[in-house]
């Protein structure tokens, strides 16, 4: 697929999940219940699709499972993700769809912002300068 094209199919399903959470009539909850059963779902079938065809396997004949210890913290980011979508949602439906979609454009400005807040991580006056053009458009 040419580059482009992506970029323009990513905008349109982008805009298309705000689109979708304002007019399905479900609470978020329920709309973000029914993304996580799709998805698990698919990803199912990839999975089984992987086994069956011998690319279960990465090239270097190693497992890709992650391993037992990283697992947990896999589940913590995805219930960090499935709480991100039912406030996601829920805003969408108290406002408008863009104002909900510029709102979630926002969260590299913010994670730039926070990042000084890490251990390890110091604050750098060029993210405070980029931070500012971002917002400005």
């Amino acid at each position: 697929m040419h580059p482009l094209v992506a970029v323009h199919l990513a905008v349109l399903l982008f805009g298309a999940a705000g689109l979708f959470g304002k007019l399905v009539l479900l609470p978020p909850t329920l709309l973000v219940l029914g993304r996580v059963v799709f998805a698990a779902g698919a990803l199912g079938v990839f999975l089984q699709w992987r086994e069956r065809t011998g690319r279960a396997a990465e090239p270097g004949g190693t497992d890709p499972a992650p391993p037992a210890a990283r697992r947990w913290s896999l589940v913590g980011l995805g219930i960090l993700l499935a709480i991100h979508w039912v406030t996601f949602f829920h805003a969408i439906q108290l406002s408008t769809v863009a104002i909900g979609l510029l709102t979630f454009a926002t969260f590299p400005i913010f994670t730039a912002l926070l990042e000084p807040l890490l251990p390890g991580e110091r604050f750098e006056a060029g993210t405070l300068a980029a931070a500012a053009v971002s917002l400005a458009g």
